[in-house]
């Protein structure tokens, strides 16, 4: 063969992947520009849908009276709806068993449902960022002879399916050379029920649940959370995987709503600005400038009208923001017990009055 027939062969053979590379290249930015953020999805249904528990004492339950869902998960669905500014939340009932399917298939948009960050889970959907930090425990009866993991051989044990504490308690056992005999319930509730009838011995989930299934007992007296914690329970939102818009969503709302408890401003998230105090104003104002986690940060005097406890409290914020996020922060401040107590580099502005008359002013290092 030639070599100009070479070259032909070779510059339409070029030309043929070239095109398939731009066909491809085409379709696929044309699928990606189609997908849409459930933050669309959500604002369009002017609904949030948020699975929960709807069982767990503390996290989420009925209220007695009114029989509207509350706790520290439910809340965190409502500051969700809030961020995004829809007028309703629907919540969702789901078991352990059947919250990450439910987010898979996109039933539910977000799952507040003290849910544990793995790395396995993590193959299937994404967390969001840790608002509980739990560990297991042990629920007897007062009258039990269990104390600790290393009196359960023999014991019947209550456990919540699918949950890692069903795991967790089966992998300490059996290092310890004890056969475990695992009674296994749908729900949390349903296992404390059961160590309430006589079915087991001892419930094991995380401490939080064991103390909240305890207090809310008719008899609370005869229950007692026993033994040391054998397991870390992060405990975290999850939602879909691969939609950066709906994650920065759910993120910066557990974000916010820390903030918001560090500030002490959280009792006050539902006010208008005018019923606020000037001191709440100005923790409000941080708490809006520091959510966004950003590059810098210029503040004057931002401990002024403030109390001592919020004014350390709030210098020590401006201090972690710098440390964990690299951020530069530039105080305008007279608090120099605090300045000097974080050891922060100190600034001074100096006036000095020349022999003609004029002024110069300089910035020195402290």
């Amino acid at each position: 063969m030639k070599l100009s027939e070479e070259v032909g062969i070779l510059r339409k053979t070029l030309a043929y992947v070239l095109a398939i590379a731009l066909t491809v290249a085409t379709v696929s930015y044309t699928v990606v520009a189609q997908q849409r953020s459930r933050v669309d999805t959500v604002r369009a249904r002017g609904k949030l849908i948020c699975g929960i528990s709807g069982a767990t004492p503390g996290f989420s339950f009925p209220d007695p009276t009114s029989g509207r869902i509350i706790g520290f998960d439910a809340d965190f669905c409502n500051a969700v709806a809030a961020f995004l500014d829809v007028p309703e939340v629907e919540f969702v009932n789901l078991t352990s068993a059947s919250r990450i399917p439910a987010v898979i298939a996109g039933s539910v948009d977000v799952v507040f449902r003290t849910t544990t960050q793995t790395i396995s889970r993590d193959d299937q959907i994404d967390f969001g960022p840790v608002t509980f930090y739990d560990g297991q425990r042990l629920l007897v009866r007062v009258g039990s002879r269990i104390r600790g993991l290393d009196d359960l051989r023999g014991a019947r044990i209550c456990v919540h399916a699918g949950t890692t504490s069903e795991r967790n308690v089966s992998d300490q056992l059996r290092a310890r050379g004890i056969q475990p005999n695992v009674i296994a319930f749908q729900e949390a509730a349903q296992a404390f029920n059961g160590l309430a009838a006589g079915r087991c011995d001892v419930m094991t989930t995380d401490a939080s649940q064991l103390t909240a299934f305890r207090a809310t007992a008719p008899n609370p007296g005869e229950f007692l959370v026993v033994g040391r914690e054998f397991s870390d329970e992060p405990l975290t939102p999850i939602y879909q995987e691969n939609d950066s818009k709906w994650a920065d969503v759910v993120n910066y709302t557990v974000w916010g709503m820390i903030l918001a408890e560090e500030l002490g401003i959280a009792p006050h998230l539902g006010k208008l600005p005018d019923s606020l105090s000037t001191g709440e104003r100005q923790r409000v104002a941080i708490g809006r400038a520091l959510a966004h986690r950003p590059s810098i940060v210029i503040a004057d005097e931002p401990t002024a009208s403030l109390d001592p406890y919020a004014a350390e409290k709030i210098m020590s914020l401006f201090i972690q923001l710098a440390n964990e996020f690299n951020t530069t922060v530039i105080l305008a401040s007279h608090a120099w017990r605090h300045v000097k107590e974080l050891g922060l580099r100190r600034l001074a502005h100096q006036t000095q009055h020349l022999e003609d008359g004029k002024l110069t002013e300089t910035v020195v290092s402290g």
